[in-house]
């Protein structure tokens, strides 16, 4: 993503994190007009539905999640 916005390509969305570090490294800058939501998915084989880590991974996605008001989809709805 970060190569693509240097070359001058494209407009990209990335954690703060990420674009802070690519700003510091230079070649970029940061839009500050506007934050915008991003919804996230995450997306697994149903086949691998009891792997024991997709539900360590479904289990922290939640705890983050409804920490930040989000609404969490049933992992069986999809």
């Amino acid at each position: 993503m970060i190569e693509i916005v240097r070359s001058g390509v494209a407009l990209c969305l990335m954690r703060e994190q990420l674009a802070a570090a690519a700003v510091a490294a230079g070649g970029i800058t940061i839009w500050r007009g506007e934050r915008i939501p991003c919804p996230l998915s995450v997306v697994t084989l149903r086949t691998r539905d009891e792997d024991a880590v997709l539900t360590a991974l479904r289990a922290c996605l939640r705890d983050v999640w409804e920490e930040n008001g989000e609404p969490v989809a049933n992992p069986q709805s999809a």
